[in-house]
């Protein structure tokens, strides 16, 4: 974040966070995720998800963080969304 906040513009435009070795998150961390996508697109990054597994993936849709984040999707990786990222 601290690389995200300076005043100059920054060439960071995507922010991916991997939940793959997350069995579990609570209300706190889903609100934590809403408020870290607010902070990121208030400078247009995006924040992207991947890994989140079944009681994670069905906490943040029912969050409703699935629809800023692009999707939560499964079959989604880290390096299937660095190479789209890429290009």
């Amino acid at each position: 974040m601290e690389r995200v906040r300076k005043p100059a513009p920054s060439d960071v435009r995507l922010v991916i966070c991997d939940l793959s070795a997350s069995p579990y998150i609570d209300l706190a961390g889903s609100r934590m995720l809403h408020q870290l996508h607010g902070q990121l697109a208030s400078r247009d990054i995006a924040l992207r998800i991947v890994g989140a597994r079944g009681r994670v993936r069905d906490l943040l849709r029912a969050e409703g963080i699935d629809e800023k984040v692009g999707g939560l999707d499964r079959l989604q990786t880290l390096n299937n969304l660095l190479d789209s990222a890429r290009t």
